[in-house]
């Protein structure tokens, strides 16, 4: 979260995370008003009171920037201690089993069978759109499936570039975010933007609902009762928001591999091969390499090396006279 502080006061932080904040804020202090435990809007200077709010909200909002990555991992199903993992890991997994497994297996079938020239297996009408949510919604294999759907969908285009092009993510991303133009990550971040803003406007709903039942059970009043209700469907909106963002989201992170791969290859100093076969040799090579601080993995990567283009008007220089 570091590296975030300098966006503090940009678009996406109000976005992401000022916005929810003042949704908690005002909520709170609504319910306060609606139990009698404050005198909102009875002060001689109001303006203080929105002064007062506001820094409180700016606060709140730096806090919800900071737990980010946790609470993230959290709704993913991260965590030998998850309880989202006790309750559903074992569910999504029979899922993938079940409806996702046979899918990835009859589309490696298809593509074998067209590389040997052989009939395909057939497949049902609907089998693309199957397929393509699939690959949008679940990684690739059972040992990586996770407890929630948004752990799923994030690990769907987690494992993109492994499966594709060898590649793996979570190392090359940093790498090729240093290097990407300044349009592609500005929209990488706007989409990350609303996946913080639907995980942020849950926590909202969730607070909001749990400030009105504690303050009900402990007065043991019951005012303003359109209050639980509406946090409960907030929250339920917040995470259908929250899973079609973060496929947004993840759409964007492909295509930055898909386009931005070659880039990324000269700045480590190779040549991206033409041959398919040989780009996931060296990507592979390049992963092993990230991923276990591998020598020989680093050596394995000569052949793609870069050739230093001679300087001009040198010898070695073909269009030299």
């Amino acid at each position: 979260m570091i590296s975030e502080l300098p966006g503090l006061f940009g678009k996406n932080f109000a976005i992401g995370f000022f916005l929810p904040a003042i949704i908690i804020v005002a909520g709170v202090n609504l319910l306060l008003v609606a139990f009698g435990l404050s005198n909102l809007g009875d002060a001689a200077d109001p303006l203080q009171d929105v002064t007062i709010a506001a820094l409180l909200a700016w606060v709140l909002a730096v806090a919800l920037m900071a737990l980010s990555r946790p609470l993230v991992r959290f709704l993913e199903g991260y965590g030998d201690h998850n309880p989202l993992r006790r309750l559903f890991l074992a569910s999504e997994q029979k899922h993938f089993t079940d409806h996702v497994a046979p899918l990835l297996k009859l589309a490696n079938d298809i593509d074998a069978a067209r590389a040997a020239g052989q009939p395909e297996p057939a497949a049902g009408a609907d089998f693309s759109g199957k397929l393509s949510a699939a690959a949008s919604r679940y990684p690739d294999r059972i040992e990586f499936v996770m407890p929630t759907k948004l752990g799923n969908i994030m690990r769907a285009f987690e494992v993109y570039p492994r499966v594709v092009y060898e590649l793996e993510s979570i190392l090359a991303w940093p790498r090729l975010m240093m290097i990407v133009p300044e349009a592609a990550r500005k929209q990488v971040d706007d989409s990350r933007a609303v996946v913080d803003f639907a995980i942020n406007l849950l926590v909202a709903g969730v607070v909001i609902l749990a400030v009105y039942l504690v303050l009900a059970l402990y007065l043991q009043e019951w005012p303003a009762l359109w209050v639980p209700p509406s946090a409960l469907l907030a929250c339920i909106g917040a995470w259908h928001l929250i899973q079609q963002s973060a496929l947004q989201w993840g759409e964007e992170v492909k295509a930055v591999f898909d386009l931005y791969r070659e880039a990324l290859a000269g700045q480590v100093g190779l040549d991206l091969p033409l041959d398919s076969a040989q780009e996931t040799v060296m990507w592979r090579a390049l992963s092993r390499m990230m991923v276990f601080r591998s020598r020989s993995a680093y050596a394995a990567l000569r052949p793609f090396r870069t050739r230093p283009k001679p300087a001009a008007g040198s010898a070695a220089d073909p269009d030299a006279p």
